[in-house]
């Protein structure tokens, strides 16, 4: 099989290509960059030299059932974060991976570690978790109005197909790599014997998670990266459910632009070139696309499409219809706890403020690339396309014209 997925030696190689801002910036990109893959090698070869000890600690993990897994997907800054982890807060029915499984234990023999020091810290009164704590709060401030996440939180888990190339992040400090924004386009620019070697290893990934946490429980997942691969999922697992959120692009688009702002210009990168804008422009033009498309084919019992203004005002009743539409059981004390959610969740004001005019963009431009799409997932979230049984009660409509400016 041809590889062509980002590799260590991709990733290398474009580190030296050319950038403008003369050598200073080059320098310092090259040292940010170098840093990170000095940081991060060693962690992913103990990684997966830890998946490759789990065949012969645990072989049984290969025949772990996935059954009906539930994927959140959406452009970025669509309201993925806020479902996926409402969701998630089901501890009953559904299981997903927190941030520090994803980093330092997607074996299941790191898992068994980590979770006998986890027990064993708390039977001292958890000082550890105090720390961790913390050390969280120290360093995590500046983005948490942006993007809050913590170790112990649900996190998207293609971090943990880091350790075979297959995951989008690192294009903040590898822009230049195409590999990766072809990763972004997954079900379009990868072949399908690439697809199918990912998705083997992520079915993989899937199964030791089921056999450390409960073969009983539902794998549940968030992932705008997984927007590009819902046909390949959708094929990988046949009974697979889909939750997908949108929001109206002119508001996704700079926010996700100036939520990675930072980090591009700390690796030497300039978060408004011209050429990265455009690249990031065409990413989410496929996920917009794509989303609408398979709305439209995959049926309803198994694919739900939630517009973010209707999360975001009642974030509760959402949740809930979305379960019960893909058949999912809603008990009645996860009922009464999503529905205290409504009435606080419409005094939300994010503090994140972002424009497209920052990064040379405007309305017309937006329009002109994402209006028939937009207007195509509005129209298809409409409530005369949802099941009889989702219809929401009387006075109770759903909102479709327009989104909020805030963000979760």
């Amino acid at each position: 099989m041809r590889n062509e997925l980002p590799t260590w030696n991709r990733l290398l190689r474009s580190m030296w290509t050319a950038s403008p801002g003369g050598i200073p910036c080059q320098v310092r990109r090259l040292a940010s960059q170098g840093c990170l893959l000095a940081l991060m090698l060693p962690l992913q070869l103990m990684n997966r030299l830890a998946l490759a000890l789990d065949h012969v600690l645990f072989p049984g993990f290969r025949r772990v059932p996935v059954r009906r897994p539930l994927f959140i997907v959406g452009p970025p800054r669509s309201g993925t974060t806020l479902m996926h982890r409402l969701v998630a807060s089901d501890t009953e029915q559904f299981t997903t991976f927190p941030l520090w499984e994803l980093l330092f234990a997607p074996a299941i023999c790191q898992k068994m570690f980590w979770l006998g020091l986890q027990r064993i810290d708390s039977c001292l009164g958890g000082p550890l978790r105090r720390l961790l704590a913390w050390l969280e709060r120290a360093l995590g401030g500046a983005q948490r109005h942006i993007h809050h996440t913590s170790l112990l939180l649900p996190e998207e888990d293609y971090l943990a197909l880091f350790p075979f190339g297959a995951c989008f992040l690192p294009v903040i400090a590898f822009p230049r790599c195409a590999a990766l924004w072809r990763l972004s386009r997954f079900d379009g620019d990868i072949t399908p014997e690439t697809r199918r070697h990912v998705l083997h290893v992520y079915k993989g990934l899937v199964q030791r998670h089921l056999y450390a946490r409960g073969t009983d429980k539902i794998f549940l997942s968030k992932n705008p990266c997984f927007t590009s691969w819902i046909e390949s999922l959708s094929d990988e697992f046949p009974d697979a459910r889909f939750i997908g959120l949108f929001r109206a692009p002119e508001e996704t688009i700079p926010s996700q632009l100036s939520s990675i702002r930072e980090g591009v210009r700390a690796f030497g990168h300039d978060p408004h070139d011209a050429k990265l804008v455009e690249e990031f422009l065409r990413t989410f033009e496929f996920y917009y696309e794509h989303l609408w498309q398979c709305a439209g084919r995959i049926s309803q019992e198994r694919f739900c499409l939630t517009p973010y203004a209707d999360l975001k005002n009642s974030p509760g009743r959402e949740v809930e219809l979305g379960l019960r539409q893909l058949g999912f059981e809603v008990t009645e004390a996860f009922s009464r706890q999503l529905s205290l959610l409504n009435a606080s969740a419409r005094q939300y004001r994010s503090g994140h403020r972002y424009s497209l005019a920052e990064f040379g963009l405007t309305d017309c431009d937006i329009s002109r690339r994402f209006g028939k799409v937009y207007k195509g997932l509005l129209d298809e979230s409409a409530p005369e396309h949802q099941p009889p049984h989702t219809t929401p009660a009387k006075g109770e409509q759903r909102t479709i014209a327009g989104t909020p400016a805030s963000s979760h």
